[in-house]
């Protein structure tokens, strides 16, 4: 089979997942600065720049894949653009320390990880320091590292270390319902973190190359799935329609992804119509999710509200009876 044929079809595997992330980001954003009052709103919003830092990363691995093979300077430049995932950290350990309630110097210690992040960057795309040169190896695009990679992978190793020390000390550290909350979840954000630690870090430290790079980006897909059935399970941040809302973006892509490759005027007309259908089966879903989950809500609010007051009229009556009492042993007493 033809190479260049293989490292499309990887790109657009990658282009995919990217949609898939920065769907799930949307919907995480959206959902942050729907109520202002929640207090799990800045964990869901830093979730959501990680999410959103993962498709690009995801997008710029397909694209140094389907760019391959036009020229030298050009392919170099869209591997360098992977690196650009190395912003993938700090949202990844700023969320970590927010889901655990952890946010003593935060506003230093992230400044510090953006700084040192900035820093790589500039020296990945002005200088050689980072990456040597790049070639293909079998279905694999491969960087040979320079002199200062090391650094730029002991930062990523750093960073996983951290964000996932606070997550899995949460987790061993919740019971109950808490601790069923986070079975999934922990398990999407370790997966996505080892495999990262593994194939961006330590393999290029050891072999001095980086072939793997793109593995990451592949299990971020695993974390969004699990991170979603967590979410609409076990109401993890409280987002009850985020799996619903992802399938119809990943159908969506799907069709688009059709309609680009139909073949003929008969095909592309078939797409066309069934894009239409999907489109409108899709909103109408999403809507007639969204208005249950507001009704639910309402009715949850009512609920508590009727309970509040219960508790409230108990209070009441067990103070007037204890009154009463009190005069009654004094009547008794005279």
């Amino acid at each position: 089979m033809n190479i260049l044929y293989i490292l499309k079809l990887r790109a657009v595997t990658l282009f995919l997942i990217a949609f898939l992330n920065f769907g799930l980001a949307s919907i995480l954003f959206y959902n942050a600065t729907k109520d202002e009052n929640n207090k799990d709103n800045k964990a869901k919003l830093w979730l959501g720049f990680w999410a959103i830092a993962s498709s690009f990363y995801a997008f710029f691995c397909g694209a140094t894949y389907f760019f391959w093979g036009y020229n030298n300077d050009f392919s170099l430049f869209w591997y360098k653009t992977t690196w650009l995932g190395i912003f993938i950290l700090p949202s990844y350990v700023i969320f970590s320390y927010y889901f655990t309630n952890n946010t003593k110097y935060l506003w230093l210690k992230s400044s510090v990880m953006y700084i040192v992040a900035f820093v790589i960057i500039y020296f990945v795309f002005t200088t050689d320091l980072f990456i040597r040169y790049i070639k293909l190896e079998g279905f694999n695009i491969v960087s040979i590292n320079g002199d200062l990679d090391i650094i730029g992978r002991g930062y990523i190793f750093f960073c996983l270390i951290i964000a996932t020390y606070n997550l899995l000390k949460e987790y061993f550290h919740a019971s109950g319902y808490r601790k069923v909350q986070l079975d999934y979840f922990i398990l999407g954000t370790s997966l996505f973190a080892i495999s990262g630690a593994i194939t961006t870090s330590i393999i290029p430290l050891i072999i001095k190359e980086s072939p793997y790079y793109d593995v990451v980006a592949y299990f971020s897909f695993v974390w969004v799935a699990l991170t979603s059935y967590a979410i609409l399970k076990h109401r993890l941040f409280d987002i009850k329609i985020l799996v619903s809302r992802v399938l119809v973006f990943f159908i969506w892509v799907f069709v688009a992804i059709r309609i680009v490759l139909s073949s003929d005027s008969q095909e592309l007309f078939i797409n066309i119509s069934l894009a239409i259908l999907v489109l409108i089966a899709g909103i109408l879903l999403l809507r007639s999710m969204s208005k249950e989950n507001e009704l639910t809500s309402r009715l949850l609010e009512e609920t508590k509200k009727s309970l509040d007051l219960e508790k409230k009229l108990r209070e009441k009556i067990s103070k007037k009876t204890g009154e009463m009492i009190k005069k009654m042993e004094d009547i008794v007493k005279e």
